[in-house]
């Protein structure tokens, strides 16, 4: 999820940073509790939406509702985070 000063909880049909978007990831591993952890690319996705804010389609890949997305995060996909207005 965004930082709460970019979240209004609005649902628009453009990808801006003012809405939820959550990490969602191809791949993942078991992490050091029984919950998963995202592992390579970390992608950006709406709750209901089946691809990511660069296109991929994800219809099938986890989402991480409890991580937070960060501009920081090396393992941020460059296009999402591009796609929702996080990085020119």
């Amino acid at each position: 999820m965004l930082d709460d000063s970019l979240n209004d909880h609005s649902r628009t049909t453009t990808k801006t940073a003012s809405t939820d978007w959550y990490i969602t990831s191809r791949h993942f591993v078991a992490g050091r509790t029984s919950r998963r952890e995202p592992q390579g690319v970390h992608h950006l996705r709406q709750f209901g939406d089946l691809q990511t804010a660069c296109g991929e389609w994800a219809a099938e890949w986890p989402m991480y509702f409890d991580r937070r997305v960060d501009v920081r995060n090396a393992d941020l996909c460059h296009g999402c985070a591009r796609g929702i207005g996080l990085r020119a």
